[in-house]
């Protein structure tokens, strides 16, 4: 099983090739949507972090790489702030859990399976 997981995925050179491509075209206006579509691709993995951050040019492009794989690691909350600290080699970040989504407002009251059905058909 785990052969064929590996053999559907694309090579660890081409993940590590798209990883650097985005990495260097970082820092226009569509930075953020770069980054998303890359964690969305699922392109970013372990096994390629530490190639990846050899392969960087300089701090910066480090800092780069960390960030999105920060981003990629922590999807499942919410990332507000990422402060690239140059200097010392270190990238800071702060995250939060995602809210609950819910049908249901703590106010509605559900008495019958009526309510429970016109609630969830209006959401």
């Amino acid at each position: 099983r785990n052969v064929l997981i590996e053999e559907s995925l694309p090579s660890m050179e081409d993940r590590k090739n798209k990883v650097l491509e985005v990495v260097k075209s970082l820092g226009g206006e569509d930075t953020m949507k770069q980054i998303e579509e890359l964690v969305q691709d699922n392109i970013t993995g372990s096994d390629i972090l530490f190639p990846v951050l050899r392969a960087a040019a300089d701090v910066s492009e480090q800092l780069k790489v960390l960030e999105i794989t920060a981003r990629k690691q922590y999807q499942s909350y919410n990332i507000t702030e990422f402060c690239p600290m140059a200097e010392q080699g270190a990238l800071k970040f702060i995250y939060h859990n995602k809210p609950r989504a819910s049908v249901f407002s703590s106010s509605s009251r559900i008495t019958s399976m009526t309510d429970l059905t016109r609630a969830m058909s209006n959401s």
